[in-house]
């Protein structure tokens, strides 16, 4: 009994009741099991009219609960669909360049994947996503094309094991047996300086393991310039999809953050998609441009450093 409360006398009476009936089966059941109704009268003391009165109203607030439950969920599901449409009416789709429209350059690379739903149960914080899976080689026309953008990062790179050469790091075993491999002949008094030297010209064209998955699927590899993130579409996804959670988050809490990345990732369509390589391309249009008029107009009128010198050492020289 909790301390401070004191229960009333008819809930006191009932308790009693209870106690008495459980007390009387610790050697067995006095009443079958399957009685279930017999049961409740001996232990609430109470008539079996009473009994099924009680049942009855049990069932409706049952039911009762599961109309609740139903109609939060369909008012949860309403909110959710509401703030992906509105996820869509504030995102606007970067324009395209006139430039990129007039030119008569390849189409931006064509994003395709098999979408399929989750098979976990619905619920109201569950959402069927759209689960990319790889496509089995197909034919395409000349105007579609399968790209993959990569940055530099190190998992991007990983070489295959024919293109792995010995590094200085290694020790001269090593080199040694790696020429043995591939038959290149070097006098035994090599040191270790001279086998590099040799490894280098002899080294094989690097090949990536993600070039060499994505050769198998027709798929072009578009490897970005180092330090340059404005060149990566997603950089663009990330910025949208930190905004989007910013302004919706009010909870704070790691469920409801981790449920709105999922109803922006729903709202993603090829149009957006899309949108962010045209940008990407007007970015990279104004490096040409700001390369070009480098080379033009400014690297010209620059003096090298040898220049510096040569002047330097003359007038040197005069004095």
């Amino acid at each position: 009994m909790p301390k401070g409360y004191e229960f009333s006398q008819e809930v006191k009476q009932l308790m009693f009741h209870i106690i008495n009936f459980v007390e009387s089966e610790k050697n067995g059941p006095v009443i079958p099991l399957y009685n279930v109704d017999d049961r409740l009268v001996k232990m609430l003391d109470i008539s079996e009219r009473s009994v099924r009165r009680l049942k009855q109203e049990l069932h409706q607030l049952r039911q009762k609960e599961i109309n609740e439950q139903q109609q939060q969920e369909m008012k949860e599901q309403g909110e959710m669909d509401a703030n992906v449409r509105d996820l869509r009416s504030r995102t606007i789709s970067l324009p395209t360049s006139k430039h990129r429209e007039s030119s008569g350059s390849n189409p931006p690379a064509k994003i395709l994947c098999r979408r399929h739903s989750a098979s976990a149960p619905s619920s109201s914080s569950k959402i069927d996503l759209p689960i990319p899976q790889a496509l089995p080689p197909q034919k395409k026309s000349e105007k579609e094309r399968i790209a993959i953008c990569l940055d530099n990062a190190t998992w991007h790179n990983k070489l295959t094991e024919e293109s792995i050469i010995p590094k200085h790091s290694s020790i001269k075993g090593e080199i040694q047996k790696w020429l043995q491999d591939r038959k290149i002949n070097f006098p035994e008094k090599f040191v270790k300086a001279q086998l590099l030297q040799l490894v280098c010209t002899n080294c094989p064209r690097k090949e990536y393991m993600s070039d060499r998955i994505a050769k198998k699927y027709a798929v072009e590899i578009i490897r970005l310039p180092k330090l340059h993130c404005s060149l990566n579409p997603i950089e663009l996804l990330w910025n949208n999809l930190k905004q989007f959670v910013r302004d919706q988050n009010t909870t704070f809490r790691q469920d409801d953050v981790k449920q709105l990345i999922e109803q922006f990732l729903v709202a993603m369509d090829d149009k957006l998609a899309s949108s962010y390589f045209h940008h990407v391309y007007e970015v990279e249009e104004m490096y040409k441009t700001a390369d070009e008029i480098m080379e033009e107009e400014i690297e010209p009128h620059l003096q090298s450093d040898s220049e510096e010198t040569d002047s330097d050492d003359a007038e040197e020289n005069v004095d």
